[in-house]
């Protein structure tokens, strides 16, 4: 009974960024924050420009610092563009 009931959950996870498109995204925004300029020396995540995170098309990726990506909101937008 316990597995039938794990079986009919849904399933909460996000659709993943392949290694390769993460180091491609990396690379193509020169390893920088697409937001304030940060390097390397941050932890940078790859973020879904439409918030859509199964939307994983190479023209919605960019590399954003933890920083802005946790803290992103409309008035950061608006500064720095989509």
């Amino acid at each position: 009974h316990i597995e039938l009931c794990k079986s009919n959950r849904k399933s909460n996870k996000r659709k993943t960024i392949s290694p390769k498109i993460r180091v491609y995204i990396l690379e193509r925004d020169n390893f920088m924050c697409q937001f304030c300029g940060a390097g390397k020396e941050s932890r940078l995540h790859i973020d879904h420009i439409d918030k859509n995170t199964e939307n994983n098309s190479l023209d919605n990726l960019r590399v954003l610092c933890m920083q802005c990506n946790l803290g992103r909101n409309t008035f950061m937008e608006e500064i720095y563009g989509k």
